[in-house]
């Protein structure tokens, strides 16, 4: 699929597996979008759980990947109930002192830092069935433990 404002693309084999992928030359998100389209979807999905895990190991194991989760990272509380690391996040982006951060880090504006926590959010939210968390909790209000039942119900089909 080319999208208006995309270059044509070109097609090319990648040296680690030799399977055929769709690249356009229009700047990080034309080629992410290209190559996640194309057939090595899963090879993709494949390689972002194995640096999670890999990340996760590096830092003491604390985040499951967790298959009835569809592999969205989860703490898992003493009760074993788990929650969702976005939600952790969530809790973190509370708490944070914007002001303080810019005090660190001056050069950086509120919208900057806010984005790059957006960022980590989303990013958080990772799940193989390519479930959009964000557009679920949209449609419901965040608080609502009702929804949090729901997304898991919906990543554990």
């Amino acid at each position: 699929m080319r999208l208006p404002h995309e270059t044509p693309a070109q097609e090319y084999t990648t040296p680690a597996s030799g399977m055929v992928a769709i690249r356009a030359d229009t700047g990080l998100t034309g080629t992410v979008f290209n190559y996640l389209t194309s057939a090595t979807d899963w090879g993709f999905k494949m390689a972002v759980l194995g640096q999670y895990s890999q990340s996760n190991d590096a830092v003491g194991g604390p985040i499951q990947l967790l298959p009835q989760y569809s592999f969205c990272p989860v703490l898992v509380q003493r009760d074993q109930t788990p929650i969702f690391l976005f939600q952790f996040v969530e809790v973190l982006d509370g708490l944070i002192d914007y002001e303080a951060v810019k005090n660190q880090l001056p050069g950086l504006s509120f919208g900057q830092i806010g984005g790059a926590i957006a960022f980590i959010r989303k990013l958080s939210q990772f799940n193989l069935k390519a479930i959009d968390i964000d557009e679920l909790l949209e449609s419901q209000e965040a608080t609502n433990q009702t929804l949090i039942t729901n997304l898991r119900a919906a990543i554990t089909r």
